[in-house]
């Protein structure tokens, strides 16, 4: 009896330790962003769009884009983004979905001109009732002032959803 419990012990720290590696290989993965948004850049609607597709398409944790991203720009001032992202593994959210916008946000934080932005992420949703659909996951809005607390390359999702405004639309 004695030996049975020795080994579910060993057997469960074993267990234990196979599942921590585990997440520390899948966040570390999911932690570097492989697109790094061009240093000098002008606010339009196509440079949004392409800094969007870029950004979201080439983060590693990021799903990716699942269509075009739809970008409405008033002159350079201010910039309202929609996409949508492919199924989210689910391991962290701001790892995923939020950390990815850091990206865009500093391009368009680039051109001088530029004042606040609004982002918004949609993706796959399923209900309670089990039915299938697309929606709102959230928005993040951000303005001059609170970009310049942020660096760019170093600002987790945490810290832009401290510093910007986040609004949680559907449980992620």
């Amino acid at each position: 009896m004695v030996q049975t419990g020795s080994y579910s012990g060993v057997r469960g720290r074993a267990f234990a330790a196979c599942l921590a590696l585990a997440s520390a290989v899948a966040l570390s993965a999911c932690s570097t962003s492989d697109y790094s948004a061009p240093s000098s850049f002008t606010v339009s609607g196509s440079a949004v769009s392409d800094v969007v597709t870029q950004a979201i398409n080439n983060t590693s944790g990021s799903p990716g884009l699942n269509g075009s991203p739809q970008v409405n720009c008033d002159g350079e001032t201010s910039c309202n983004i929609t996409y949508t992202v492919k199924e989210p593994t689910g391991i962290d959210s701001n790892l995923e979905l939020v950390q990815p916008t850091r990206q865009i946000w500093k391009a368009m934080f680039e051109d001088s001109n530029f004042q606040s932005g609004r982002i918004e992420v949609d993706g796959p949703l399923t209900s309670v009732g089990g039915k299938s659909s697309t929606g709102p996951f959230f928005t993040l809005s951000c303005d001059r002032s609170a970009a310049s607390q942020i660096d760019w390359n170093n600002v987790d999702g945490k810290g832009l959803k401290a510093l910007c405004t986040y609004t949680q639309m559907a449980k992620l």
